[in-house]
């Protein structure tokens, strides 16, 4: 599965890693490696997490308030 961002998704990815570095020196970088992990996890079974709408899935991201979604 190829993983596409749309802007504004990746608008607001950037926006929480600032968000993260600004609470905690280096938290946004662990913000983000993780965010890159769960993309991997959805790259590998693509089926693993639950469907949220339809054909809409939601990936849950357990440290972090950040939830992406997927089809």
């Amino acid at each position: 599965m190829k993983i596409r961002i749309s802007p504004f998704a990746l608008a607001d990815l950037e926006d929480s890693i600032d968000f993260y570095n600004s609470q905690s020196d280096n938290l946004g970088i662990e913000f983000a490696m993780t965010i890159d992990s769960t993309f991997e996890r959805i790259k590998e079974n693509s089926d693993q997490f639950p469907k949220e709408y339809k054909e809409m899935r939601k990936a849950k991201v357990e440290r972090f308030s950040f939830n992406p979604h997927y089809s």
